[in-house]
């Protein structure tokens, strides 16, 4: 009998990119059943009617209306809980696998009953030149750090704590991942985060249902960097997105049983996400608000660069405030 995997894509205005996400889905190796749910999140553009069509041609295309939270959280979570594969692998609207993403993961899974997860490495490509900027593991400190032991061709097992590793940094990315879903059931995303939702539930992957993983240093999808998307630190709102993480690490930071380590990695993100957002907030002019999150990243630990952001909110806030007038 062969292996059902879910594949699940969260779509919003997808019209240009979807159809290569999925034929790539569609040209995966291995003769899994595929189920390719879809969740569009009311896109204005004919989104929709592409999906229609292309499920015409693939009937394991399941279009779904995204139930949930407007963004890819809930898109993500409307997925899950239709999916019935004994695995689950995410793929954004915007990117491909290469045709042995799929195999790689699942067959080894297969052998190794004792992992929950495999993850792979994929390249940068900046999407209006088609060039490649880099690669995933290369971009990500923590990877090469890892204490990890070779488990069978190329796969290597993570013995670091990876609920404390990804505090610390965002290695783990949803679309080179292959889980296995009966360890999962019942975790969703939260809604309530725009950004850092994928992040959020990777922790809570390992954290609270302490999944077992490996990883493979080989390239097996192309993750398009794009101008405009969520993702795009030069072009989304920055302050938002900090004001997210904030409130994604003030969760973390609120969990029972956190070690000490996991405590410090969290004030020290806190601290530079305030500091961050003190920075951006003297840029546009907003001293005040400057300074608050600069005494709120006081409150994680002192530094010297609060001091120096400090002076300079000082130095840029007119004479009048100081008098009152």
């Amino acid at each position: 009998m062969s292996v059902r995997v879910s594949v699940i894509i969260p779509a919003y205005n997808a019209e240009r990119v979807i159809p290569d996400a999925i034929a790539s889905i569609v040209a995966q190796a291995g003769g899994y059943d595929l189920e390719i749910l879809v969740a569009d999140d009311r896109s204005t553009d004919a989104t929709r009617e592409v999906v229609a069509r292309l499920a015409e041609l693939h009937p394991q295309i399941v279009l779904l209306d995204n139930a949930g939270t407007k963004g890819p959280a809930g898109g993500r979570n409307t997925c899950l809980k239709r999916a019935t594969g004994e695995y689950i692998a995410f793929l954004d609207a915007d990117d491909v696998w290469l045709p042995n993403h799929l195999e790689r993961g699942v067959s080894f899974l297969e052998r190794r009953r004792d992992f929950d997860v495999a993850f792979f490495n994929f390249d940068i490509v900046d999407f209006e030149t088609k060039e490649a900027v880099g690669d995933w593991f290369s971009a990500r400190k923590t990877i090469s750090r890892f204490t990890a032991e070779p488990v069978e061709d190329g796969f290597f097992q993570v013995r670091d704590d990876l609920h404390e590793a990804l505090l610390g940094e965002g290695f783990f990315h949803l679309q080179a991942a292959i889980i296995r879903r009966n360890r999962i059931d019942g975790l969703l995303f939260n809604e309530a985060y725009r950004w850092a939702e994928d992040r959020l539930f990777a922790i809570r992957l390992f954290r609270d249902h302490g999944l077992k993983c490996a990883f493979n240093r080989e390239k097996t999808g192309l993750y398009y960097r794009q101008q405009g998307s969520l993702t795009d630190a030069a072009s989304c709102n920055n302050l938002a997105m900090l004001a997210t993480q904030i409130q994604v690490f003030e969760e973390c930071r609120r969990y029972e049983g956190l070690s000490d380590n996991a405590a410090r990695i969290i004030d020290a993100q806190l601290r530079n996400r305030h500091l961050l957002s003190a920075y951006y907030n003297r840029l546009e002019g907003r001293m005040a608000v400057a300074a608050r999150h600069v005494f709120q990243s006081c409150r994680h630990g002192v530094a010297p660069g609060q001091f120096l952001e400090l002076a300079k909110i000082v130095i840029k806030t007119p004479a009048s405030f100081f008098a009152g007038k």
